[in-house]
């Protein structure tokens, strides 16, 4: 993916004073279709751990002892 490409298939919609509201991307394209879906893998996993930021951490060893068992 090069930046041009981005550019190319990226649509911006914007507000009555010319801002920015939302963007949208055109998945016909092979290319825009494989950043989407990286995109969107990268965020979810983003949210994952953030929700697990507060989580106790577990010790190396007592996973593998986990796998182990």
């Amino acid at each position: 993916m090069t930046i041009a490409v981005l550019e190319k298939y990226r649509t911006y919609t914007l507000n009555k004073q010319g801002k920015p509201i939302a963007v949208s991307l055109d998945l016909k394209n092979r290319l825009m279709q494989k950043f989407f879906s990286k995109m969107m893998e990268d965020f979810e996993d983003t949210l994952i751990a953030l929700e697990r930021q507060d989580e106790e951490a577990i010790p190396l060893d007592k996973v593998l002892a986990d796998i182990r068992t």
